[in-house]
């Protein structure tokens, strides 16, 4: 039968492919795990341990909100919670600002879009810029932009890449945010230093973004660190 006849049933997929797809046990176990600890915080002094406890330092949403433009870099970081201990650099999540109001980033659900408000909900932000996005003017600017929200919006939906690997199917937030610039800003992945001493799996890191010569920053909140 021709192969654009659309009563023909489609081929059943082999079994290694179906294999392929489906997770393992030990990557579900990782998710999991890492899914609880990223609503785990934790007091030192003294010490005490809560769950998805409310209350955040970043006050500043309007100053933050004039300074926005399409294709901006979010960076924020949470005090206290435990999962940012295995994450290298102060901030440890990133997302991509898709225009004024919304922002698409990849946490453990999947990659997801939402209100730039709502993922203010913080303790520490920045806001980083591209330069040469910035230096696009005209129709140039208006292309480039689009492109970027097409291919963030293709991204909506694809689970979270608890491995850090490269690749199009799975993504983890910073990972995701250097695949908004692929073609203009290329990132290599490279190991880090947890702490200091302990060496990451190969990745991208979001602090890497502070770090690329093409991006500068736009605004600090003032709980920053100043270097």
């Amino acid at each position: 039968m021709s192969a654009n006849n659309p009563s023909e049933p489609a081929a059943a997929k082999p079994e290694s492919v179906i294999n392929t797809l489906r997770p393992s046990l030990g990557y579900r176990l990782k998710s999991r795990l890492l899914t609880f600890l990223g609503h785990l915080r934790v007091y030192r002094y003294p010490f005490f341990v809560v769950f998805r406890v409310p209350g955040y330092k970043f006050r500043d949403l309007y100053t933050l909100l004039d300074h926005v433009e399409p294709g901006d870099i979010l960076l924020r970081k949470y005090d206290s919670y435990l999962n940012t201990v295995f994450i290298p650099g102060f901030y440890t999540h990133s997302g991509v600002c898709v225009d004024h109001r919304t922002v698409v980033h990849a946490i453990a659900g999947g990659v997801e879009k939402i209100d730039i408000p709502y993922f203010c909900r913080c303790d520490h932000l920045i806001l980083l810029r591209n330069k040469k996005l910035a230096a696009l003017e005209g129709s140039a600017r208006e292309e480039a932009i689009e492109r970027l929200q097409q291919r963030m919006h293709g991204a909506i939906g694809k689970e979270f890449d608890f491995d850090v690997a490269s690749g199009d199917e799975r993504f983890y937030c910073s990972e995701l945010a250097a695949y908004a610039y692929r073609g203009m800003s290329e990132f290599m992945p490279s190991v880090h230093k947890l702490w200091g001493w302990f060496p990451t799996p190969e990745g991208i890191a979001p602090e890497d973004f502070i770090d690329h010569p093409d991006f500068d920053i736009v605004y600090r909140s003032v709980h920053e660190p100043s270097s």
